[in-house]
């Protein structure tokens, strides 16, 4: 990740879906104040964040593992992060002889 996140925090994310997702939904609300924003970054979206507009913002964010990170803009003061689901792989056919 780029040195244009320096100031994002890790969110703790570990028990909210499993390390397999391949995406989590993201709620962030409470996004203070009115105009401001979060961005939100993770190791499967590289350098490019996931803006979450005020007063709040639904998204699905692509996952690797438990790594992601947020970062206050546009004079953002508070927020607040719900996570709501996941998408995970499906499961591999079983295809051993029967």
């Amino acid at each position: 990740m780029s040195t244009s996140i320096k100031n994002a925090v890790k969110i703790e994310c570990s028990n909210a879906f499993p390390p397999t997702a391949l995406s989590a939904k993201i709620k962030v609300s409470n996004i203070v104040p009115r105009g401001s924003a979060v961005l939100i970054y993770t190791p499967a979206t590289g350098d490019q964040s996931i803006k979450f507009s005020s007063p709040e913002f639904v998204a699905d964010v692509p996952v690797q593992g438990h790594e992601m990170y947020a970062q206050k803009v546009l004079g953002c003061e508070t927020y607040q992060i719900q996570f709501l689901g996941y998408r995970d792989n499906p499961l591999p056919l079983d295809k051993t002889p029967r």
